[in-house]
């Protein structure tokens, strides 16, 4: 009867734990894709799009240094892959409005991780 007690609790145990990993990954993805909107509005210009950025990582985040650093790594990598492709910069309207999007989910994503 004990090993069954314990194998339940293993397992309930195993699942909270890939349900937190799962929760940090999101966490990861939701930044990384600022940080990607990020890229674009510093190639194109867009320096009010930019602070706009910063200020919700600032304003939502929790202070790690790792999620700073998936923001800046995104940031850089968007930013080359766009200069590379060459494309024309989003109209800023339209593009504001992609950055809305990103802050929103970023701060629906963090008020559920402080919960």
């Amino acid at each position: 009867m004990k090993i069954a007690a314990f194998l339940s609790a293993l397992a309930l145990g195993l699942g909270s734990l890939a349900a937190a990993a799962a929760d940090v990954e999101t966490r990861y993805d939701v930044v990384r894709a600022l940080g990607a909107e990020n890229g674009v509005a510093l190639a194109c210009g867009y320096v009010d799009e930019t602070r706009r950025m910063k200020r919700a990582m600032v304003d939502n985040l929790p202070k790690e240094r790792a999620l700073g650093l998936a923001f800046e790594e995104s940031t850089n990598a968007a930013y080359l892959a766009f200069l590379k492709a060459g494309e024309p910069c989003p109209a800023e309207a339209g593009f504001s409005g992609r950055v809305d999007a990103a802050i929103s989910e970023l701060q629906a994503t963090f008020a559920e991780s402080a919960e």
